[in-house]
């Protein structure tokens, strides 16, 4: 039995997709046990049906070559080449979810994402949603994303490219800011640090031709200091030149 009773003033838009978030999960319950078989790890990297500390299993989805996080179009890329959306608000949980090794409880998530009107009951409805998608890779209680896909994330990718001191490798890989269109305070935070990490590495240990690359990016477009670092490098040539007044017309819109 489901018991969804109560007062009218309680009811929000929500509450219609939480009971059926609640009524997939007790059909799946209800079919295991039917079929007398309980939750099994998926063979070669559990993400398959599996119980993911909620009582719930998840139908198999797949082998998982990549998340895309950078940009403009989140997606959960497959080893079979197709290429599934994310909506930004559950590529922000994902991000978020990258970004704390012991995870989050659902208040935090709600915090983080929503401020002080986020509630528990929207984020458990998005990683209900979520985990269509990447099946028992996101655990619960708390939230935490399985370290295999965690490195898969391509943000993911560019930090540990940083962390063996690789800054070439890390600027190949850092090809758009973390989720350009998020405007959630936690997001722009993420993102910001990891630009800074990017470019930091690059005028820590830099060559004429990664400095290049990051002025020739949307990212870097606007540094004055890696001009002046690259133009150190190389002398006053015209590719510094051309740099260089890209920046200060950036640099004048923002004033």
């Amino acid at each position: 039995m489901l018991d969804v009773s109560g007062p009218l003033t309680t009811l929000t838009p929500d509450s219609l997709r939480m009971v059926r978030c609640a009524v997939r999960a007790a059909e799946e319950i209800l079919g295991r046990t039917a079929a007398g078989r309980g939750p099994t790890a998926a063979a070669g990297g559990g993400l398959g049906t599996q119980g993911d500390g909620s009582g719930v299993g998840h139908e198999p989805v797949g082998a998982i070559a990549g998340i895309e996080l950078l940009g403009e179009r989140p997606a959960v890329v497959h080893a079979d080449g197709r290429r599934v959306p994310l909506t930004l608000r559950r590529a922000e949980i994902l991000a978020l979810l990258c970004s704390r090794q012991e995870g989050f409880s659902a208040d935090e998530l709600a915090y983080e994402l929503y401020g002080e009107t986020g509630t528990a009951a929207t984020v458990r409805i998005e990683m209900h949603r979520l985990r269509t998608v990447l099946g028992s890779a996101i655990s619960s209680n708390p939230y935490q994303l399985a370290d295999p896909v965690r490195a898969l994330v391509d943000a993911n990718q560019v930090l540990a490219a940083l962390r063996c001191g690789n800054a070439p490798q890390a600027l190949a890989r850092y090809r758009a800011p973390l989720l350009s269109r998020s405007t959630a305070r936690a997001l722009e935070l993420l993102r910001e640090e990891l630009n800074a990490a990017v470019r930091t590495a690059l005028l820590t240990d830099s060559s004429s031709a990664a400095l290049s690359q990051w002025l020739a990016s949307d990212m870097g477009a606007a540094d004055t200091e890696a001009v002046a670092a690259l133009q150190a490098l190389v002398g006053a040539v015209p590719q510094v030149a051309a740099f260089a007044a890209r920046a200060r017309r950036l640099d004048d819109a923002l004033l």
